[in-house]
């Protein structure tokens, strides 16, 4: 599991395979659904898998390098057509950290 630093941001070990969900919730989609789910990751970490169900947008992501902090953006579009865009940032440290 990652360790969170703050509401966006996010600490992983360079070895580590994790997931990051942007959970919606019903402040935002009220009765609304997720239809649409994209992601754009900073290379060199990289995307290895990515799922979205009703509420919540997951991204599984791996690599990167040791000190230096990447970017997730993901761009959901709502069965209704509203669109809402996020970013996370992931913060790589030593596998031995």
């Amino acid at each position: 599991m990652s360790r969170q630093v703050d509401n966006s941001t996010f600490e992983k070990k360079q070895g580590d395979l994790l997931d990051y969900t942007n959970n919606l919730g019903d402040n935002w989609l009220g009765s609304d659904t997720i239809a649409t789910s994209t992601w754009t990751v900073q290379s060199p970490l990289y995307e290895v898998a990515n799922t979205f169900d009703d509420d919540g947008a997951t991204i599984w992501v791996s690599g990167g390098v040791v000190g230096q902090t990447y970017s997730l953006d993901n761009v959901v579009t709502t069965a209704g057509g509203r669109i809402k865009k996020e970013r996370i940032y992931v913060r790589i440290k030593a596998d031995d950290a």
